[in-house]
């Protein structure tokens, strides 16, 4: 069973989502990048850190967790199980101001080509149908990461709330 768990693992951290980026970055869009950053999903990782070696704001990979934090998640009914649950998230860290640490002075976005899912995914115009989807196939893939959860664990939790894990 531990294989079957490793090869489920892997295949959801090389997943790319089946949704077209969206591309506004007007005022109301880029607000949440000062609010919220948005969520990361397991394929978001590994980019986001050989982004951050490239860009030389990291020397190793695995030093990706210092721009990341554990946030509270977000909560579900789990049909199978008949009860409801939280499904426990990374997001980028902010900067003393409460800003996605990967937002520039001049808010652009310094990772952009490889920025998290709840930031290329969404946008402050789309139908909330649309974002519900979204949010469920990205809760999906972050449910059934084992990796995923590991690293979190060894996540300071996000600013702003006590209690976060």
């Amino acid at each position: 069973m531990a294989i079957l768990d490793r090869l489920r693992s892997w295949a959801v951290s090389t997943i790319r989502p089946p949704f077209p980026r969206t591309s506004c970055a007007c005022e109301r869009c880029v607000s949440f990048c000062k609010t919220k950053p948005g969520v990361l999903i397991p394929s978001d990782i590994d980019r986001i850190a050989a982004r951050l070696v490239d860009l030389g704001r990291i020397a190793r990979p695995n030093d990706v967790r210092l721009f990341l934090r554990a946030t509270r998640g977000t909560d579900i009914f789990d049909n199978a199980a008949g009860r409801g649950r939280r499904v426990p998230q990374i997001g980028p860290a902010r900067d003393r101001r409460g800003r996605c640490v990967f937002l520039s002075s001049d808010d652009r976005c310094e990772i952009h080509a490889v920025s998290p899912f709840g930031c290329a995914y969404f946008d402050a115009h789309m139908p909330d149908p649309e974002a519900e989807r979204r949010k469920i196939w990205s809760l999906e893939q972050i449910r059934s990461n084992r990796r995923y959860s590991e690293l979190r664990a060894t996540l300071d939790p996000a600013e702003g709330g006590k209690g976060e894990r």
